[in-house]
């Protein structure tokens, strides 16, 4: 028969091991050092990207920087200063968990607006080899004189974002995250040019820039 005091180690084990990873989920010993430092650096993130330029910086409110225990983040508007386009986009950085269940979908949907297409799998190469996959989202203003709206979003823990079918899974080992979100014009009949592409193939580069890569735990 087994030791009492033998299956009362593996307990012990078992009890520490599992109340240090929730610990970490949880963030009850504060966030980690390379995560403070990775914060900071995405604020660093210029507010100039080629013909963009940073037209509002506006600060997440206190209570939903909590709620989504982001280390870091940049919520910025960017004016094209040559063809006047507008693009909004939000870098957060933050555990997986949090990072993966706030959507757009929701997010507008409680707002002034409603789905107008159902999410696809958009992408494109960027110009320094990495690979970019983001949800592409149509939405359309409850309000009759309001803009159509597309959104893209996606995730990343090594530079190359993904559309993730279900992140909190596939994103589970990693305990911090990047999330990328843009609003902007979708494309129109007739009109061969991306504003939310242009914007990105200027952006992500510049962005790698104030990304660092996160060690697991």
């Amino acid at each position: 028969m087994k030791s009492p005091f033998a299956a009362a180690i593996i307990i012990t084990v078992l009890t520490i091991v599992s109340g240090t990873i929730h610990g970490r989920m949880t963030l009850r010993w504060g966030q980690r050092p390379d995560v403070i430092g990775a914060g900071k650096r995405l604020k660093a993130l210029p507010d100039s990207v080629g013909a963009w330029k940073a037209v509002a910086d506006i600060p997440l409110a206190d209570p939903v920087v909590k709620m989504l225990q982001c280390a870091g983040h940049v919520n910025r508007t960017y004016k094209n200063s040559e063809t006047g386009d507008r693009v909004a986009v939000a870098v957060l950085l933050g555990p997986s968990g949090p990072m993966a269940v706030h959507t757009p979908e929701v997010c507008y949907s409680a707002r002034d607006y409603r789905t107008s297409q159902g999410r696809v799998r958009w992408g494109f190469d960027c110009a320094n080899g990495d690979q970019a996959e983001f949800w592409d989202v149509r939405l359309k203003a409850n309000d009759l004189s309001g803009m159509p709206l597309r959104v893209l979003y996606g995730w990343t823990r090594d530079g190359n974002w993904h559309a993730s079918q279900s992140p909190r899974f596939e994103f589970a080992g990693s305990p911090f995250l990047y999330k990328l979100q843009l609003a902007g014009p979708p494309p129109t009949d007739g009109d061969d040019r991306d504003v939310c592409e242009e914007f990105l193939a200027e952006f992500l580069p510049q962005l790698k820039q104030h990304m660092l890569g996160l060690k697991q735990p």
